[in-house]
């Protein structure tokens, strides 16, 4: 993100890469994935297991969401008499 003050405006540039978590022991590796512009990026993980029950069940151990970072801050933007411009090519 870059606060251009003249012109009131957030310009921002979303680019993601895919980490791993490789060997023993344990550490993180980038891998060749890389994306530029925005995206809708949604991570979860489960554990099975057997229940109180004894059935088999999936617990959901981790969630990550990118909304919940970016959405608060483009919705403070505007409200706060800015704008939010997304960059895509180019400089920020």
């Amino acid at each position: 993100m870059r606060l251009v003050h003249k012109d009131h405006e957030v310009r921002v540039l979303e680019e993601q890469w895919q980490v791993s978590r490789v060997g023993t022991p344990t550490r993180l590796e980038v891998s060749s994935e890389y994306t530029r512009g925005p995206s809708r990026t949604v991570s979860r993980e489960w554990t099975s297991g057997r229940g109180e029950s004894g059935g088999l069940e999936a617990t959901e151990t981790f969630r990550f969401d990118g909304a919940q970072l970016r959405d608060p801050l483009r919705n403070t933007v505007p409200a706060s008499g800015w704008t939010w411009r997304g960059v895509v090519l180019g400089k920020l």
